[in-house]
């Protein structure tokens, strides 16, 4: 996870991230956005600002996405696209 500028409350276990949001996940999936929310603690985050994404499977852009489940359920919401690649 690397973003530009970030805030922490330590106490509640969140975190905003703003300036450039980049998420990195071990089976090769990245995703961009402009600013996140993050609940550590619950193991959520959710940004309203649009979102890309790539990885093995393809490629996706939307307006806004939900995470859960500690990134094992992610929604995207609004102009949803999706390139899947295959053989």
């Amino acid at each position: 996870l690397n973003a530009k500028q970030g805030a922490i409350d330590t106490a509640t276990r969140k975190m905003q991230l703003t300036g450039g949001v980049e998420v990195f996940s071990d089976s090769g999936y990245t995703m961009r956005t402009d600013h996140a929310h993050v609940d550590i603690k619950e193991g959520s985050a959710y940004g309203d600002s649009h979102v890309e994404g790539q990885g093995p499977a393809g490629t996706l852009t939307a307006d806004s996405f939900e995470a859960g489940n500690r990134g094992q359920l992610i929604r995207f919401k609004g102009n949803v696209k999706v390139r899947i690649f295959h053989d």
